[in-house]
């Protein structure tokens, strides 16, 4: 058949290697107009992007149901989903994109990208094209290119939409057209979006906020000096007063108390203003992502069923030492990288004063911008936080798993150490371990000289302590939300 024998000559000229990582993944669209979210779940799971949170059972794995944290799932069994929508969804679940409306690159160049997506392991492109030109039924679809024939000059199209068209090869030249037919419903041309995999450092629910420079100056001091003097103290102390424990359940327990002892010299309402809860808004503008409500659960769920989490509630009260002038929810920061500042360069922070503006979605019939998804109101106030309460215990979790890694070394029983280091083992636990990696990559993008030592602080910013913490802290001029290089 010409279909085999045009697939196997693309197969020998390098022109379908990224098919059998498609084909793997090649889904049925669940509803008529789900051939955008099943595109981009089909390429999410070929690049074996980790949704963070579960598709059923213990899976994650990508569904279109799973693709509804800034697009609702009703809107989209109605109307689809534009070439645009479809990019930031895909953005926001862990892919790199870039999108190329029809026209923005000539053929030649089009040809040229489809070849070396085609050729390579990492890369995808799905289409946004019409199908009248292929005198197909319907009209606006979104599809993958599983491979490429050189010699034919054809591309074979991976149909979502089975129920309707196999897997089949179409003109390269005749795709280009068809991506420039223009959409009804949004007056503009379709196009085509490449995708791939990215190193995801970002985090589900936490980010760090300088916007309080007293507590944040009190929080950096204690996680980088004050915390590993304290384990120091409490070597020393072991060596010259305790026996070596006779047993691993001696070590355990040993490894608990030296933990709880530090989680009680933490400057606790300086953590909770250091280390802001994201809001529970989509907000897809300029690079940012969105917040998946299943990835925060699930987050916590790690960090609650640890046995570090179960030390520092041992230690600290769920509402804290002084619950009562705790904030509920410091500073709720913006969606990831929204209006964020860029690494602050060595010469200083970069300021910055919009972090907390939030992008209304269109009215309803109105297309929303390029580069944003919209369409529709959420179900959630998507200025709340992602999370509510305090949550102190689980921020003084993740700061003592942010310690620089060599403050242990300073215990000096092997077998307690092993006990603690058990303690803050979290290599199993996937998604608390994104979210460390991305807090650590923030704390050590900040600029040389922004934790000040203790008297200079003083001075500048008056005595840093609890109380001056706890405080409200007035509007702030300007915000400096660091967010870690993606």
């Amino acid at each position: 058949m010409p279909g085999k024998r045009i697939f196997a000559d693309a197969l020998a000229n390098g022109g379908a290697n990224s098919f059998f990582k498609l084909i793997e993944q090649f889904r049925t669209q669940d509803e008529p107009a789900f051939c955008g979210l099943a595109s981009v779940a089909m390429v999410l799971n070929s690049l074996a992007i980790d949704p963070r949170r579960p598709w059923k059972g213990p899976w994650r794995w990508f569904h279109e149901e799973m693709l509804d944290c800034c697009h609702p799932l009703e809107r989209v069994r109605r109307h689809g989903v534009t070439l645009h929508q479809a990019a930031c969804l895909a953005r926001c679940n862990g892919a790199a994109v870039e999108v190329y409306p029809a026209g923005c690159v000539p053929l030649e160049t089009f040809r040229d990208m489809v070849r070396d997506a085609c050729a390579s392991d990492t890369d995808r492109i799905i289409v946004a094209y019409c199908r009248k030109d292929f005198l197909q039924t319907g009209d606006g679809h979104h599809s993958p290119i599983g491979a490429y024939s050189a010699a034919e000059d054809l591309v074979l199209i991976l149909d979502t939409a089975r129920f309707k068209y196999p897997p089949h090869w179409v003109p390269l030249p005749l795709l280009y057209k068809s991506m420039g037919r223009t959409d009804p419903s949004t007056k503009a041309r379709r196009g085509f979006m490449r995708l791939g995999s990215r190193p995801r450092l970002d985090s589900v629910l936490f980010t760090l906020d300088l916007r309080d420079q007293g507590c944040a100056a009190a929080a950096q001091r204690w996680i980088d000096r004050e915390a590993p003097a304290f384990v120091a103290e409490l070597g020393e102390q072991r060596s010259s007063e305790e026996e070596a424990p006779d047993n691993v359940s001696d070590a355990a327990a040993a490894a608990r108390r030296i933990v709880s002892a530090l989680a009680r010299s933490a400057p606790l309402s300086a953590l909770v203003h250091f280390m802001a809860v994201r809001s529970s808004g989509s907000s897809c503008h300029a690079g940012s992502v969105c917040i998946q409500r299943s990835a925060v659960q699930l987050l916590l769920d790690e960090l609650r069923q640890s046995s570090l989490y179960s030390a520092v509630a041992d230690a600290i009260p769920a509402a804290g030492a002084e619950g009562s002038a705790l904030p509920c929810a410091a500073h709720p920061a913006c969606s990831a990288g929204e209006a964020a500042a860029p690494p602050a360069s060595p010469r200083g922070p970069k300021l910055n004063a919009t972090c907390c503006s939030a992008h209304a979605p269109p009215v309803d019939g109105e297309p929303p911008a390029p580069g944003t998804c919209g369409g529709g109101q959420p179900d959630w106030d998507p200025l709340a936080p992602a999370a509510e309460g305090p949550l102190l215990q689980e921020r003084l979790v993740v700061a003592l798993l942010m310690l620089p890694k060599e403050t242990w070394r300073a215990l000096p029983d092997s077998a307690v150490r092993q006990a603690v280091l058990d303690l803050v083992d979290i290599s199993t636990r996937k998604i608390l371990g994104i979210e460390v990696a991305y807090l650590e990559s923030q704390f050590h993008e900040l600029p040389p000289g922004s934790i000040m030592p203790e008297s200079e602080s003083e001075e500048a910013l008056g005595v840093i302590n609890e109380e001056s913490c706890a405080a409200e802290a007035p509007e702030p001029d300007h915000v400096l939300a660091v967010e870690a290089q993606h």
